[in-house]
């Protein structure tokens, strides 16, 4: 899969669940980020694209300690939450 569909299912993702439960929502993608807030928060918070779309065609069991080799900010948690809900959400996004 190439990263224009990866970021068309990402699109579709409006909140994303941890596995520890932390529901991350207001969940957007726009230019080169995917944008969410975490619980308890108005403050929006960012991940690069292109380092979720590297760790999703990486790593096959994504957690968060393989999160931590692609992803720079402390961000982990919500990239594997929202990769999850994005396998979640299309059956079709699974590991090439």
């Amino acid at each position: 899969m190439g990263i224009n569909e990866f970021k068309q299912g990402l699109s579709k993702i409006r909140e994303a669940k941890s596995i520890t439960g932390i529901l991350y929502h207001s969940i957007y993608v726009k230019d080169l980020h995917i944008f969410f807030k975490r619980p308890q928060s108005n403050k929006y918070e960012k991940i690069k694209i292109d380092e979720l779309y590297n760790l999703y065609v990486n790593v096959p069991n994504i957690n968060t300690v393989a999160a931590k080799e692609y992803i720079t900010s402390r961000v982990q948690s919500p990239a594997v939450a929202i990769i999850l809900k994005l396998k979640e959400n299309d059956k079709s996004f699974s590991m090439v």
